[in-house]
């Protein structure tokens, strides 16, 4: 952590520490949540689904619930939970996993139900 803030003072950034990694960031307000409402906006998505385990994921998963509330997508968090995974992963998700197995089932599921919906729905 200390090479990591000499790094970050040397070069304008700032360090945001994760569960096993610690983060250089650029001095601006840009995080996980920032890039997934620019893809939203940019692309015109209208559904994302976001699997984190990490609290540098708690953005995205923040910023999901508001383009829901917002009525601008239907998202879906999905926490990939382990012993070890902070609780603000938890507590920010709409469904919990735990594995790649989980996530890729997960994945498949979603697949599954979009592919049943009629043409003007998906």
């Amino acid at each position: 952590h200390a090479l990591a803030t000499v790094a970050a003072e040397r070069h304008g950034l700032r360090v945001v520490p994760g569960r096993m990694i610690v983060e250089l960031r650029p001095a601006l307000a840009v995080n996980k949540g920032t890039a997934i409402r620019d893809l939203v906006t940019d692309l015109g998505l209208r559904g994302v689904v976001f699997f984190g385990d990490d609290v540098t994921d708690v953005d995205g998963f923040v910023a999901l619930r508001a383009l829901r509330d917002e009525g601008l997508a239907t998202t879906l968090s999905v926490g990939v939970l382990a012993a070890e995974t902070p609780e603000a992963v938890a507590q920010n998700v709409d469904l919990h996993v735990s594995g790649v197995a989980a996530c890729a089932a997960t994945l498949l599921k979603i697949a599954a139900q979009l592919s049943a919906l009629p043409p003007s729905s998906a």
